[in-house]
């Protein structure tokens, strides 16, 4: 039955049942149970209210005003689309730069004041289909690279893993552009850098480069088995000529989970900012990389917190999981005591030159130069088709 029908219903018995005698409202009570479905307490209340009012409901009176909202989904939309849990931890930070004329102090005070869980209610989220994968086995100095998990026992920064994201479209016929994705397993630092196809000089540039911007000691490298990083080039460029060689691990073949920091960020670090397009243009490996090393990178690394697995037991046909804290990387390397001074000073610097909405501006004018970019290829192709 409907709720109007519902309603009709009430306002029909309503009278009767009041002018009834003890017997008769029994048996108004139990027919008008069975019609409507309600329990035969909830169906005396609403028999007893005078006509038209409405059953407040019981529970905590609401906390949080609709004017609240609008802030909460601009902050969200700025910080990414990020998990509730995880902004509840970045909005402390990110409020210092939060300058809307609209949001009063107590407004700001009640943002703050906001648990994981209220959050997760105001606000929803977008999943987005998965890509294809290009990874190809690399054979020819497999012998040399050990298979090992590298997160094992990670208890300072300085060990990556490493992958790459195919901007192939739906098919993986010829030249495209790849993602290189290398993220830091204690702090879940991360670097991105586009090159044009993956072949492993361009590989190693990438590597190259990512090692500068680098605020740590490059100590180790795990990647799986794709040719791009099963060669000689790629060991020798870890390993010779230097100081320190940085260890050159493997994971074991077709275990993903041998590699899910570094997987889980090609999600959160690739796609969502450039999708599922197919990029096949190398005029736009420069501006990809612009957005990655000017914007994008600091943007997570600095403002927008992780989330790091501790522990994970199985109880009964359930895995129990327990979380840490959520907090960026740029505080998890501060919270470290293996930086040096020097490290630390530099860090520090550069997140106090930083401001999260200023590097969104510019991130979303350079995105916006990125996709008139995609929109001529496209219209070009679509041209010479």
């Amino acid at each position: 039955m409907s709720i109007g029908a519902r309603k009709q219903y009430l306002d029909a018995i309503r009278e009767r049942y009041k002018n009834s005698n003890r017997r008769q409202k029994g048996h108004i009570l139990t027919e008008f149970c069975l019609v409507c479905l309600y329990s035969r307490k909830h169906a005396i209340r609403v028999l007893n209210l005078p006509f038209g009012t409405r059953v407040s409901r019981s529970g905590a009176l609401r906390k949080y005003g609709p004017d609240l909202i609008p802030h909460l989904k601009k902050l969200w939309f700025a910080m990414e689309q990020m998990g509730p849990r995880k902004m509840a931890a970045a909005l402390p930070v990110w409020l210092k730069f939060y300058s809307d004329e609209g949001l009063s102090a107590s407004q700001r005070e009640q943002l703050l004041a906001m648990s994981a869980s209220t959050i997760g209610r105001l606000l929803a989220f977008v999943r987005a289909k998965r890509g294809m994968s290009a990874t190809r086995p690399g054979t020819y100095i497999k012998a040399r690279i050990p298979i090992s998990i590298l997160d094992w026992n990670i208890s300072k920064p300085g060990f990556l893993e490493g992958d790459t994201v195919a901007h192939c479209g739906e098919t993986l016929l010829g030249n495209f552009i790849n993602s290189l994705t290398v993220t830091d397993i204690f702090s879940t630092w991360t670097e991105n850098r586009a090159t044009w196809s993956k072949g492993s000089a361009r590989i190693i540039e990438a590597l190259r480069d990512i090692e500068k911007d680098l605020p740590f000691e490059w100590l180790g490298f795990g990647s799986d088995n794709g040719s791009e990083f099963m060669n000689y080039a790629l060991d020798e460029f870890l390993t010779a000529g230097r100081a320190r060689p940085i260890s050159f691990t493997r994971s074991r073949p077709y275990k993903k989970n041998d590699q899910c920091y570094v997987e889980q960020k090609n999600w959160t670090h690739v796609r969502q900012l450039f999708g599922y397009d197919r990029l096949d243009e190398r005029a736009m490996v420069e501006i990809m990389n612009e957005i990655y090393r000017d914007h994008w990178n600091p943007l997570l690394n600095f403002f927008i917190p992780t989330i790091k697995l501790v522990n994970k037991v199985r109880v009964g046909a359930k895995m129990k999981k327990t979380y840490d804290k959520a907090r960026t990387p740029y505080f998890r390397l501060m919270e470290s005591i293996n930086l040096t001074d020097l490290q630390r000073t530099k860090l520090e610097h550069r997140y106090e030159s930083l401001n999260p909405f200023t590097l969104k501006e510019g991130l979303e004018r350079k995105m916006k130069e990125f996709y008139e970019l995609l929109k001529r290829a496209k219209e070009r192709q679509k041209a010479s088709a």
